[in-house]
């Protein structure tokens, strides 16, 4: 008997029994296995024969069947005469199919493995296998997979070292994802060595810390990662192809060459042997606030409090020189010190700034030229003023631009919800790939009438906030917008 249209039987809809038979079927049973349980699922109890009639299936494959379903749990039988059977409910069979497969699957994959060891052994023996790749060639790791077993496998055949040198993020993810073979190098005396950023995030500090006990690996910290790879027994070194996501993530490359690895060693040991110790390390506060603005991107927004001049300068400062010292460029628009005091501060720590000026790298701006237009605020002109400043640096030849814009001149009752207003529409408007910092004296700000609400209001338009003061320096994350 076939079924046309749709069948509700129990909370189940079939629109038709041999295509319902067929994608049951998906989970491990036959045609007919699956056509006479939905037959009895929607009969209810009932004998062989009448589900025989219902399913449209001859009576002695009906007979057949049915003790197939009983042995799998999928039909009970009704004792009584005449012999009824009755299927369980839809959900219930799904979930007894699904954990079959389960074990099936389980059990296959455990005899493939049981048989490994004999089939290498036995290609082995009939197969002539190059002892050794080419040491001359550089083997590009396509897929993720694929660059995850070459590293598993470069650390099962270590057997002296292993020097890693990645991002704190990507060298936590290898602690985690490589426990064990790490776990089985260390107890075969394989000498680790790991040089990374020193991570800002206490999560990220404590997942390394637990990973790699003091004394068993050698971690430094430096404050630039400028290559990322994995260096093993002078051998071997894997590198990753991409500048920011973790070798298990993308492309890799892998080489043998004697004179790639005698570069990638020495580079590796100048910049360990240079390198402060992971444990002993102790970092200052400024050294936290400094490495954070190091880590802005182009068209990220972010503010700084400040208590003192001492402390913009120690950390401002720095960052203007490390921005010059890279290379870059970088715009100062002040209102809280004169040109003059900046000046000799700056050369205090050791910008040259009539070199930095003359070649355009440093721009000392005072507010007028930027905030004001006929003696008013004007937030458009502040942003004509960084695309401008952006598009001189440019011309100039730097590929980067920064800017830090003190907002000393913006602290009075009388500008406060200007400001706000500034800040908020700039949050949602910069189109100019710069860096843009502002920067926020928090003994000024404090005078203000509510400044508890001004502070808030501040850090929410701003992507990063820092916050500098005599007792102790935070970094504090990106705030999710």
């Amino acid at each position: 008997m076939k079924l046309i249209g749709e069948m509700v039987c129990r909370g189940f809809v079939v629109k038709s029994l041999d295509d319902s038979a067929e994608r049951l079927a998906e989970f491990g049973l036959t045609q007919y296995e699956a056509k006479v349980y939905l037959a009895t699922l929607k009969s209810g109890p009932s004998s062989a024969s009448q589900i025989s009639k219902l399913a449209g299936i001859r009576r002695e494959e009906v007979y057949r069947t049915l003790p197939k379903l009983e042995e799998s749990g999928l039909v009970e039988r009704v004792l009584g005469r005449p012999v009824r059977f009755q299927a369980i409910p839809l959900r219930d069979a799904i979930s007894l199919l699904l954990k079959r497969k389960e074990e099936e699957t389980l059990t296959e994959l455990q005899e493939l493995v049981g048989k490994k060891n004999e089939l290498i052994s036995d290609i082995e023996s009939e197969v002539t296998v190059a002892e050794k790749e080419d040491e001359d060639q550089l083997l590009l790791i396509p897929k993720k997979e694929s660059v995850a077993l070459r590293i598993e496998s470069l650390m099962e055949s270590a057997q002296n070292n292993v020097d890693i040198i990645d991002s704190p993020q990507n060298v936590a993810r290898l602690l985690l994802d490589f426990e064990r073979v790490i776990k089985d190098a260390l107890d075969r005396n394989v000498s680790f060595r790991i040089l990374t950023e020193y991570p800002s995030e206490e999560v990220l500090r404590r997942v390394l810390e637990n990973g790699l006990p003091e004394g068993e690996v050698r971690l430094r910290y430096i404050d630039d990662i400028p290559s990322r790879y994995i260096h093993v027994d002078e051998t071997s070194v894997l590198l990753s192809t991409s500048p920011k996501g973790d070798f298990t993530e993308g492309q890799a490359l892998l080489s043998r060459d004697v004179n790639l690895i005698s570069i990638i060693r020495r580079d590796f040991e100048e910049q360990f042997n240079r390198a402060a110790d992971w444990f002993t390390y102790i970092s200052r506060p400024e050294e936290d606030t400094l490495r954070a603005l190091k880590r802005l991107k182009p068209r990220d927004h972010a503010i700084f409090f400040y208590d003192t001049l001492e402390l913009k300068h120690k950390v401002l400062f720095e960052y203007i020189k490390s921005v010059l010292d890279r290379g870059e460029a970088i715009g100062y628009i002040y209102s809280e010190e004169n040109e003059s005091d900046i000046i000799n501060t700056l050369r205090e720590t050791g910008v040259n700034v009539d070199a930095s000026r003359n070649s355009s790298a440093l721009m000392l701006i005072q507010y007028q030229k930027v905030y004001l237009n006929d003696g008013m605020f004007n937030a458009q002109n502040v942003l004509d003023c960084w695309k401008q400043l952006h598009s001189d640096a440019r011309s100039a030849g730097f590929e980067r631009f920064q800017v830090i814009t003190e907002m000393a001149y913006f602290t009075t009752k009388d500008l406060i919800e200007g400001l706000l207003t500034f800040e908020r529409s700039l949050h949602h408007t910069i189109e100019t790939p710069i860096v843009s910092v502002c920067a926020y004296n928090a003994s000024l700000l404090g005078q203000m009438g509510n400044p508890i609400n001004l502070f808030y209001e501040l850090a929410k338009v701003h992507g990063t906030l820092l916050y500098a003061e005599d007792a102790e320096l935070t970094d504090f994350k990106a705030i999710e917008k």
